[in-house]
């Protein structure tokens, strides 16, 4: 099983939702911080399970919450480029440094 690596930027988005969630109702952050850590699990377990969107790219899609997982499989881990709401600025993280 491959380790999971995530960019700083992705770790960032990912706790501004907890916050975000955590402030509209409490308990709801950490609901959707362990929604997230259960589907980088799924994701480490079975990587190819999901197909490449474009270049190497991979989407998962969050259960519970409007958000997406973006990550490419690389040679010896998982990169993860986003944790990307659905309905906001698409695409807006493929800027980000994908070497």
């Amino acid at each position: 099983m491959k380790n999971i690596r995530i960019l700083k930027e992705a770790e960032l988005e990912l706790w501004e939702a907890v916050v975000f969630y955590e402030e509209k109702r409490k308990g709801l952050g950490l609901d959707f911080e362990f929604e997230i850590r259960r589907s980088l699990l799924i994701i480490q377990t079975n990587p190819t399970l999901w197909p490449k969107r474009f270049f190497k790219f991979r989407k998962f899609i969050i259960q519970k919450f409007p958000f997406d997982i973006w990550y490419s499989i690389e040679n010896r881990f998982i990169r993860i480029y986003a944790i990307a709401h659905q309905r906001r600025q698409p695409n807006y993280w493929k800027s980000r440094n994908i070497n």
